[in-house]
């Protein structure tokens, strides 16, 4: 069974913290499934320009990692990450270990994720 891990809920495990830098050290391609492209043209706060879409994820470019996934065996399977694009909204990529881009959408800077739902993330 897979656990979910938060960084707001209750904090993520350094190993898997360190998966995610590696991946990103490494310079990971990202291919972005249909439905993250459609997610991202209907994003209730508007549509980003191409730019702030990126085809490699860089651990270099800033990105906080929110949310990391962990197969039974405490292989990473799936991460997400955040970054500002600009003055009022971040851009959240949800991705799989391999670069796959399953969904994104845009949150804005303010936003301190007052409904986040502890109950559903394992603890470290």
């Amino acid at each position: 069974m897979n656990k979910t891990y938060n960084v707001a809920a209750f904090g993520i495990p350094a190993s898997l913290v360190a998966a995610v830098a590696s991946l990103g050290n490494s310079k990971l391609p990202l291919c972005y499934t249909r439905h993250s492209m459609l997610e991202a043209c209907a994003d209730r706060y508007g549509v980003l320009p191409h730019s702030a879409f990126p085809t490699v994820f860089k651990w270099s470019d800033n990105w906080a990692i929110v949310e990391a996934e962990a197969s039974a065996a405490g292989q990473l399977v799936k991460f997400v990450v955040r970054r500002v694009v600009d003055a009022r909204r971040s851009l959240v990529l949800v991705v799989l270990a391999d670069g796959t881009v399953k969904t994104l959408w845009t949150n804005l800077n303010s936003d301190q994720h007052a409904t986040l739902d502890s109950s559903k993330f394992s603890r470290p």
